[in-house]
């Protein structure tokens, strides 16, 4: 099976596959979500010998941790302080990463971690981590949280995040290529795809924040203080 060489719509590269030519069936679904296009982007089996790129597929690196939230995790007011939770995602999407690209990863970027629920002693603490997308060297790991208290039978959706990881050279400490993706359902796509486009909305928040900064007049900022919650001292 060979993939598409050139870039689609979404500016997908050779770096996602189908392990199987998908069924009628499956097309539909995916042409009724992602167009046309979607023929151009889904790789079918031609029965010739696939190229010396190497794939892997995002099952072979999902990875579960769970820990129970002991009393040394609270902070003052009692509940498990967010700092043991962010630590704990950091170590999965460390291991979920490296266990993809067989090598030494760092933790690039974290899109915004927004707490839904409080996490209390003595609940189990549940991450989900998965290679989502995948670039030449970076990797985005998408972890899921959840908490569980044993008594009541209460679970929890404590938190979903992404974490951007680039797998490095442990001499060089510069990028290095990581294995594609092997995408085997439609839920892996559509991953696949979301992970894509959160890039591309990163870079353009990164590029619109340096144009303000060039763009900032002083004066003019100043002068929409008033009514803000600061006290000039100068």
């Amino acid at each position: 099976m060979k993939s598409a060489q050139k870039r689609d719509k979404f500016g997908f590269c050779p770096l996602w596959r189908f392990t199987s030519a998908p069924g009628s069936s499956m097309l539909a679904r995916l042409r009724r979500q992602w167009g046309a296009s979607v023929d151009k982007a889904v790789s079918i089996f031609s029965g010739e010998a696939m190229s010396e790129a190497v794939f892997s597929t995002v099952k072979s690196s999902q990875v579960i941790l769970k820990e129970l939230m002991v009393p040394s995790y609270a902070n003052f007011g009692g509940k498990v302080h967010g700092g043991i939770i962010l630590s704990l995602m950091d170590k999965i999407a460390y291991t979920c990463a490296a266990s993809h690209a067989k090598g030494y990863c760092v933790t690039a970027s974290v899109d915004s971690v927004d707490f839904l629920n409080p996490v209390e002693v003595g609940e189990l603490l549940t991450l989900y981590a998965s290679v989502n997308y995948v670039g030449k060297s970076s990797m985005e790991v998408g972890i899921k949280v959840v908490s569980e208290d044993f008594r009541q039978g209460i679970v929890k959706h404590t938190n979903t995040s992404y974490f951007t990881m680039v797998a490095l050279d442990e001499k060089t400490r510069k990028p290095v290529a990581v294995p594609g993706l092997v995408l085997e359902d439609e839920e892996e796509i559509r991953r696949f795809v979301m992970g894509k486009l959160r890039k591309k909305l990163r870079r353009a928040h990164q590029q619109e924040v340096t144009d303000l900064r060039q763009s900032l007049s002083l004066d003019q900022e100043m002068a929409e203080l008033e009514g803000e919650n600061c006290q000039l001292a100068l």
